[in-house]
């Protein structure tokens, strides 16, 4: 995401300029200097998240959970039916085969729920 924790919680960094003159007083330079982004034990949280999220297959199991031996026959499976999911599908093969004769680059195809609005 890019964004530390702290700025989340309304933190901003504060930046500081210095300037750099000759003897005569001339500006010879300025440096603009501002704090980290992230902190060193905020950018340690990130990169393990990181390791962490790629340590784990599609299914959400750490790999060597799921390839672990000891572990073949014990993992239980549900199928869950995504409804906001199926309802884009629903659409997309809609559209599909409606306008099969035009090119549909450009679609974007979104869900939701409607508001919900109370009676007066």
């Amino acid at each position: 995401m890019g964004v530390s924790i702290r700025r989340l919680h309304g933190w901003e960094p504060t930046v500081r300029t210095d300037y750099i003159y000759d003897d005569a007083g001339k500006l010879l330079t300025a440096i603009e200097r501002r704090d980290p982004e992230f902190t060193p034990n905020e950018l340690a949280i990130l990169l393990l998240s990181r390791l962490e999220d790629r340590m784990r297959g599609p299914h959400g199991i750490p790999m060597d959970v799921a390839t672990d031996p000891a572990n073949k026959g014990r993992f239980v499976a549900e199928a869950t039916v995504d409804f906001a999911q199926a309802e884009l599908d629903r659409l997309q093969e809609e559209y599909r085969d409606k306008y099969a004769h035009q090119k549909m680059h450009g679609f974007r195809f979104t869900v939701g729920l409607p508001e919900v609005v109370a009676p007066k």
